[in-house]
């Protein structure tokens, strides 16, 4: 009897020992792949935090970006306010010089003589007084040609030329 209770325990030993060299695996596979599960998640984790950081700085950039831009469309849109202001005034000047010399040239032909008198003035004189005038203006405006526009001699030469017109022959 004693034999077989020996056998028995010892039996029991062996079970006993199995089972805990199968927890001890078991216990040491799951620990490595815990450690390496760990390990791979750590590089994921910086990985990450250095993904974070370079997409804030350029979240901080494409802001500052974003500010410049701003700044370039006021600007921008003050520069094109002004432009058409501007625009505006030439117009208006521009209109004001053309009714102007239309005006000129409608007196001109108005006061046309009869056919065979003698005009007031010669077409020489005419001329010296025209570029007179223009020389003058000239002057005025800081060198200019009458003003802002470069068409201003042009429309005295036209009243210049309408006047010739309005004399015809007898000049």
């Amino acid at each position: 009897m004693l034999e077989g209770l020996t056998a028995k325990i010892a039996a029991e030993a062996e079970a006993e020992m199995a089972t805990y060299r199968e927890f001890e695996r078991w216990c040491t596979g799951t620990a490595e792949e815990k450690t390496s599960a760990i390990t791979a998640n750590n590089n994921t984790k910086q990985e990450l935090e250095t993904n974070i950081e370079s997409l804030s700085l350029a979240i901080d950039e494409i802001a500052g970006s974003m500010e410049g831009i701003d700044q370039a469309f006021v600007a921008d849109s003050k520069s094109i306010r002004e432009g058409v202001e501007l625009r505006v005034e030439e117009k208006v000047a521009y209109a004001s010089r053309w009714a102007s010399s239309c005006a000129c040239a409608l007196r001109a032909i108005k006061q046309r003589p009869p056919a065979g008198s003698a005009p007031p003035w010669s077409l020489t004189l005419m001329v010296k007084n025209t570029l007179i005038s223009s020389a003058k203006l000239r002057r005025e405006s800081n060198g200019e040609v009458l003003g802002k526009s470069p068409f201003s001699l042009a429309f005295r030469m036209v009243e210049l030329i309408f006047t010739v017109l309005a004399y015809g022959p007898n000049l």
